[in-house]
């Protein structure tokens, strides 16, 4: 409505808190910085002044994602509706007037975790001949512990985001009780919880208990509460509170209800004195209730949430090969997850095969001790055309696919796809070759189709009608096999455009963008590929570049700023290698890299030539002319190429 950018929004909301219940004046009163950003400018003054008097009326009207309404008679005898997508009856009243009404809320979730489980389940049954049973998994398995503290939990229900890993990485879980207590805290507010549990867990810091009638309840959680079904056990432990009246305890504090609250407190304190407490005690143990409502979580949600992710951990860490089979069918259509968990396979040493017409299936599928490319995953190839691909199985050649395979499932765009994407690599014939000769061959298969398929074998007969020459053409530049493999797959496969440099990138001593992500070095050399780049202008008139680089460990945004652009900008072209000096800058939770040399591949080459090498000498016994002269040859063979350092050394 302002007018600001998303960049300028993102900058002036990061400024106010996620402290529940905090207002925009609250925010101007208490923090220096967001005070500043109002008054730095006329328009951050406006846009104040107009969000305060906006502030708490209803943004908009949201439909709750797994909601669903119950009543014994016709709802709309009871509740106003009104008419969503696809047909869905909607309720005009919000949650809370609905459970007033008498009305009974349920939540349905669907989660694709299930169908995950059970498909890797399937595939280790039917790869391996095991059955898994999910009920019966051992909770103490120490190769899922090994994992999760390591982090590697890409792929693991809940377990995903990069904050989540470093939790794991600082907490180190031995016992699935840890993982239902991350899962509760890992929400904004209880949040602040989880430094002090790692230290209590680790034994930095001595566990204490509001009282020792507690230490039983909250010994699982080290002192610290957790969840709701903690704040029932401490009322019935310390009340007297029935079950009960224990839940209407947790309701009140869950929904913050004040008048609830104090009266609760009275039923509470004289509760917890009639059983021999301590007033004082019992108004203590009530304030650190309230004070935790704003943590409190259903165990019983977060041990259902922690199972999945648990089995998930399982399969990931007894079964990677099924496991990422699987994750990476449960993605077909998201270039960037596919790309990203392949990576991670092909780090574990899982191979992956590229797609073959003769033996990749709709889905991903475990192939001896890799994993093979899924048909299904390929650009502009659909349901009906990988249908009748597995039907006219198998095929000899590449001219047996164009005869068998309809014209309306297999089109020229469909054909030169697959080229792309190494489904034909099994024929021997170089790609090049084959997008040269596809007119020739459409032209044969036109000429030898038979309407009647009975007729296939007739037609096929080479005496009836010979096939023609495939003319061979060069073979195709790596690079341009690699940017259409990733055209038509979403990412590479059979290589990567750095993969060629290995060795130089080894004798450089260069890291990867991940490792310098990880160690946060200052300023260090990568090969990066160039995927985007886009030249633009500063407010002074001058050109820079944002450039979007990539590598096999990772890709990240770069920018290159006026001084050095200036310097190295005929070096900087879109699709190609170039070797980096650069540092990692990280900002409003956002890595970016700034680039400062930018050399290229030939450079690189010279440079490692032309490494300056210390030869050093012993020269044992007295020197004599025949030791001079040996000197004066070994200088000389060695010129150019090192720096001779001469010692003597006493016999």
């Amino acid at each position: 409505v302002m007018g600001l950018s998303a960049t300028e929004i993102d900058r002036y909301s990061k400024l106010i808190p996620s402290t529940l219940g905090i207002t925009l004046k609250n925010v101007y009163e208490q923090s220096k910085a967001f005070s500043n950003h109002v008054e730095h400018s006329g328009i951050h003054k406006r846009i104040f002044e107009v969000a305060c008097r906006v502030e708490g009326l209803p943004r908009h009207t949201s439909i709750h994602a797994a909601g669903v309404i119950i009543s014994e008679l016709p709802l709309t005898n009871v509740v106003p509706l009104q008419e969503g997508n696809h047909g869905v009856f909607l309720t005009q009243y919000p949650a809370e007037t609905l459970e007033e009404l008498g009305l009974v809320k349920m939540d349905f979730l669907g989660l694709r975790n299930l169908s995950l489980l059970e498909e890797v389940g399937r595939l280790i049954f039917e790869t391996t001949g095991e059955k898994i049973i999910l009920e019966e998994i051992p909770l103490e398995d120490e190769k899922t512990f090994e994992l999760l503290s390591k982090g590697d939990t890409s792929g693991v229900f809940q377990l995903e985001s990069s904050g989540m890993r470093r939790v794991l990485q600082q907490l180190q879980p031995n016992q699935f009780e840890d993982i239902v207590a991350v899962n509760a805290l890992y929400r904004p507010g209880p949040m602040e919880q989880i430094p002090k549990f790692i230290q209590y867990k680790h034994g930095l810091e001595k566990v204490s208990y509001p009282h020792p009638a507690l230490e039983k309840i909250l010994e699982p959680t080290y002192g610290v509460i957790i969840y709701q079904e903690q704040i029932m056990q401490i009322a019935s432990t310390l009340s007297g509170f029935t079950l009960s009246e224990a839940d209407l305890l947790r309701r009140a504090v869950s929904k913050k209800k004040k008048e609830v609250l104090d009266k609760e407190r009275i039923h509470f304190v004289e509760g917890a004195m009639s059983k021999d407490f301590d007033e004082h005690v019992a108004n203590e143990v009530y304030d650190l209730i309230v004070q935790f409502a704003n943590y409190g979580f259903n165990r019983s949600h977060a041990v259902a949430y922690s199972m999945i992710a648990y089995q998930l951990a399982y399969l990931k860490a007894n079964f990677p090969l099924q496991f990422y089979a699987a994750l990476l069918s449960s993605f077909i259509g998201s270039d960037e997850k596919i790309s990203n968990y392949i990576g991670e396979a092909k780090l574990k040493g899982i191979p992956i095969y590229s797609p073959s017409i003769n033996k990749s299936q709709y889905a991903f599928v475990v192939e001896g001790k890799g994993i093979r490319f899924s048909l299904l995953a390929i650009k502009n190839i659909g349901m009906a055309t990988v249908r009748e691909i597995l039907l006219k199985r198998p095929y000899k050649d590449f001219f047996d696919v164009c005869i068998k395979i309809s014209p309306k499932a297999l089109t020229r765009k469909n054909v030169e796809n697959l080229i792309f994407a190494g489904c034909f690599d099994e024929f021997n014939l170089d790609r090049a070759t084959l997008l040269a000769n596809i007119d020739t061959i459409f032209d044969y298969v036109d000429l030898v189709k038979p309407e009647n398929e009975d007729q296939f074998d007739l037609f096929l007969d080479e005496d009836f009608i010979p096939k023609p020459e495939i003319i061979k053409v060069d073979p195709m530049k790596v690079s341009i096999k690699l940017e259409l493999e990733k055209q038509a797959l979403g990412t590479y496969l059979s290589g990567h455009p750095i993969s060629q440099y290995e060795k130089l990138h080894k004798e450089s001593g260069a890291l990867t963008i991940a490792s310098l992500i990880e160690k946060k070095e200052i300023e260090k050399l990568l090969f990066v590929y160039i995927r985007d780049l886009r030249i633009t202008k500063t407010k002074k008139q001058q050109h820079m570049a944002f450039l979007q680089v990539e590598d096999l460990s990772s890709s990240i945004d770069a920018v290159v700023f006026p001084i050095t652009f200036e310097k190295y900008r005929h070096k900087l072209k879109e699709k190609e290698v170039v070797v980096v000096k650069a540092k990692i800058d990280e900002r409003d939770d956002r890595k970016q890299l700034i680039i400062n040399e930018v050399i290229s591949i030939e450079e690189m080459e010279e440079r490692i030539e032309q490494k300056e090498y210390t030869l050093f000498i012993k020269i044992a016994g007295h020197t004599n002319k025949n030791i001079s002269y040996t000197i004066q040859q070994t200088i000389s063979k060695f010129k150019g190429h090192a720096k001779v350092v001469l010692y003597y050394e006493e016999d």
